[in-house]
């Protein structure tokens, strides 16, 4: 997403149909502040690719979300 100097989200007026390769490049040059939502992965399977995005992206912040119908688990100290 990307963000005007006075706050307001900065919408592009670039087709998705037609230029599919162009949207974020505008979003970018219009922009003044840019937030990049990730969803990684929070199953065990998928634990080197999670641990590898994050670490790669080098992110500012992280939100760790547990399931209301699981509570902590293994997983989530491992994220943790």
């Amino acid at each position: 997403m990307g963000f005007k100097a006075d706050g307001e989200q900065y919408f592009t007026t670039v087709s998705h149909t037609l230029k599919k390769n162009k949207i974020w490049p505008d979003i970018v040059a219009n922009s003044e502040k840019i937030v990049h939502l990730l969803d990684m992965c929070g199953h065990e399977k998928y634990l080197k690719t999670t641990t590898h995005g994050l670490t790669s992206l080098y992110p500012d912040y992280v939100m760790l979300i547990v399931g209301a119908n699981m509570g902590v688990s293994k997983m989530t100290r491992e994220h943790l």
